[in-house]
Formats: C-alpha cells, sequence, structure tokens
C-alpha cells in the first residue's frame, strides 16, 4: 500500500512537470541465471503459473503485477495530451541461428549482457528482434493479476514460436521475416564512431598536455573492470553485466551467501 501511494505521488509529479517521459518496467524484478537461488525462483513461477491455472511458462518469468499495475493504471489515466500508449515489448535475441533468451531450463540460454553484445565487434554478431503490442488497460480492472499474466502468456508463446522457427531451419523464411521492419545499421559507421571518440578525447588532452593522465587512467578503470568481471566469472562461471561491476558484486555476493548457508548446514549437523 506504501508503495502504490509512492509510485502514484511520483507519476503525478512526472505529468506536472510538464516534461514528456517514456518508462520503461521490468515487471519480472529479476535476471535468472544458473545459480541455486535462480533455479528457486524459477521453479516458484513455475508453481504460481499452475496455482493461477496457466501452464507453466517455459521461457519468461511470471510478473510482480501489483507495483506494475498501480504504475500502468496511473499513465493511462486521461490527463489532457500528456497521457500516452502503454506498449507490451518482448525482445529475442539471435546469434549465429540461435536463440539466446530460449527456455528457462535450457543448458544452452545465453543471458544476453553489455558483453555479449559488444561481441559483435569482433565476432558473431546479435540480432535483436523487438516484438511490441500497445495494451488497453480500462481504468476499472479488478484483476490485474489475470490482465499481467495473459500478457506473459502471450510474451512464452511468442518465445516458443521463435525457438521453433529457429529449430526447423524457417526464421529467416519471408513468411516470418514479414513481420519485422529491418533496422539498417552500418558496422563502418559504428567503428567510425567508436574510433572518432576516442581520437578526440586524445587531441583534447594532448592540448591540454593531460595525455598521460588520461592513460594512466584508462588504464586503471580497464584493469579495475576487467579484473572485477574476472573474479566474478570465475566465482560463478557467467556473466551478467547490465552494469559496470555487475558480475563481479553479484557473484561475490552470491559466493558469501552460500559459504554462509554451508557454514549454517554445518553447525545444525
Amino acid at each position: 500500500k506504501q508503495d502504490a501511494l509512492t509510485i502514484k505521488q511520483n507519476i503525478r509529479d512526472f505529468h506536472s512537470a510538464v516534461e514528456r517521459r517514456m518508462l520503461f518496467l521490468s515487471p519480472e524484478g529479476v535476471v535468472v541465471d544458473f545459480g541455486p537461488k535462480d533455479m528457486e525462483y524459477i521453479t516458484a513461477c513455475r508453481k504460481f503459473c499452475m496455482d493461477q491455472g496457466y501452464q507453466p511458462f517455459e521461457y519468461v518469468l511470471t510478473p510482480r503485477y501489483k507495483g506494475s499495475m498501480c504504475v500502468l493504471q496511473q499513465v493511462q489515466k486521461t490527463l489532457g495530451s500528456t497521457s500516452g500508449p502503454v506498449v507490451s515489448a518482448c525482445i529475442a535475441y539471435v546469434r549465429d541461428g540461435k536463440l539466446l533468451n530460449c527456455s528457462l531450463l535450457s543448458p544452452d540460454r545465453i543471458v544476453p549482457d553489455i558483453y555479449t553484445l559488444n561481441q559483435g565487434i569482433g565476432g558473431s554478431p546479435v540480432d535483436i528482434y523487438i516484438h511490441l503490442k500497445r495494451l488497453r488497460i480500462a481504468q476499472d480492472t479488478n484483476d490485474p493479476k489475470a490482465f499481467m499474466m495473459e500478457n506473459y502468456k502471450e510474451k512464452n508463446e511468442l518465445m516458443m514460436e521463435w525457438d521453433e522457427q529457429i529449430s526447423n531451419g524457417t526464421a529467416s523464411s519471408k513468411a516470418w521475416m514479414s513481420q519485422f521492419s529491418v533496422i539498417q545499421s552500418s558496422y563502418k559507421e559504428c567503428i567510425a564512431y567508436q574510433v572518432g571518440h576516442a581520437a578526440l578525447m586524445a587531441i583534447s588532452f594532448t592540448i591540454f598536455d593531460c595525455l598521460h593522465t588520461l592513460l594512466q587512467v584508462s588504464g586503471f578503470l580497464f584493469c579495475l573492470v576487467a579484473g572485477c568481471h574476472t573474479v566474478g566469472w570465475v566465482l560463478n562461471c557467467t556473466s551478467m553485466e547490465s552494469v559496470p561491476f555487475e558480475t563481479g558484486i553479484k557473484s561475490i555476493a552470491l559466493y558469501l551467501q552460500k559459504t554462509k548457508s554451508e557454514r549454517k548446514g554445518a553447525k545444525s549437523d
């Protein structure tokens, strides 16, 4: 209840500022990897589906519907020209003819992060397919849980269809790809931007006679990020870098949590 009041007040403040905004929600609330806690969460989501009368979702988690619906209903209220559409997004990541975000329980599943996406610069690019659907949310919705679950059921079926299309070798067929509008990107242009940015930094610091400082700071940050990521990879055997240092911080936290649980178990024995 307290969260609902805070959310509504924040949305009112957004509207009163007379600034157009886009809110992006991730109703799942968590990204699951392959650790014990992640598997427990997936199991809990599957059980929740069955409790609600749905087949267990294979490709998506269940949404945390209360806070999400509170935000969506507040945004949907008619406030002159400030009210905008609510759009549901479902994203498929494909690399080398394989769906990266495949079934949650599949050992082939890869959680795309910063490093996965940047591997396309020197390796296999990741193709991203975004499905958008405008949602119509009634202000008098009596069962937000059912509304959100139906939306996630559609996403689960969509990802299942993606997996089947790729497995059958028909994902690149005209019939399937006709649903999508291709956004062309230039590989050379992307590289040119990166090189240009680095050159601009080098020239600017050279003019102010600080090039040595730039190299020292850049080297330090590179070693810090790379070292933190490597430690996290060694501890957890996976990369989860949505922001720098996340892999290391999360892996260390999970390792400490695991160690603490094992000590408690040893004492109880």
